[in-house]
């Protein structure tokens, strides 16, 4: 058996592409799972970001034209950053449980 480190959690059984994953290690699994967390809390923080940005100018503009305070926009911007947040965060949950069911059946 190959000695392996903390983060090299997958490593080469042959001279191809093909890996396959060790997941009898805690570590392992807590790879999987921040690997996923952290991919899905680019991509839903940067769209719910601009989708939130997008809505606070709208609402800003609004608001500064018939004289009303600008701060609903910046609550709406908090809202869909805290919004897209959650759902990265609930989202990376269930595809690292996929991911580590998947491995684990491919063992």
């Amino acid at each position: 058996m190959i000695q392996t480190r903390h983060l090299s959690c997958i490593i080469p059984k042959v001279s191809s592409l093909l890996f396959i994953a060790l997941v009898d290690d805690i570590s392992c699994l807590l790879d999987i799972f921040l690997f996923t967390l952290y991919w899905t809390l680019i991509m839903y923080a940067a769209t719910y970001g601009l989708c939130g940005l997008w809505a606070a100018i709208i609402n800003f503009r609004s608001a500064h034209r018939k004289g009303r305070s600008p701060m609903p926009a910046l609550l709406l911007l908090l809202l869909f950053l805290s919004f897209g947040t959650f759902s990265a965060v609930l989202g990376s949950a269930v595809v690292g449980q996929w991911l580590l069911t998947i491995f684990q059946i491919a063992l």
